[in-house]
């Protein structure tokens, strides 16, 4: 079985989601086609190498049967804070999180 790797980033506010989402929403269930834009949300995870938000990670942890409540434990974040819906998060340019994705897949 592979491993996932997740890094708790540091330092918030600076790197957006680059999980491809269906535009307008944080929506992942979704062919890949109709998924053309990125989620954008303040990333607070490198997952693998991909900059992603607490709502993907959590959607991760789900899928995966990873303890969520464990692994925000585990890096010292508040679980209430982790737990926020999209709507009440920061949000990046598309453009900015295009850099960003580019910086950390080399797409």
């Amino acid at each position: 079985m592979s491993q996932v790797q997740f890094t708790p980033v540091p330092i918030i506010g600076m790197l957006g989601c680059c999980v491809p989402v269906v535009p307008g929403t944080t929506d992942t269930d979704a062919p890949i086609e109709q998924r053309v834009e990125l989620c954008a949300i303040d990333a607070n995870w490198i997952v693998g190498m991909v900059p992603t938000c607490d709502v993907h990670v959590r959607f991760i942890c789900e899928m995966l049967g990873i303890d969520w409540p464990g692994l925000v434990e585990e890096a010292n974040r508040d679980l209430e804070h982790a737990n926020r819906g999209a709507p009440e998060r920061q949000r990046h340019p598309q453009d900015a999180v295009r850099a960003h994705q580019e910086h950390f897949e080399g797409v």
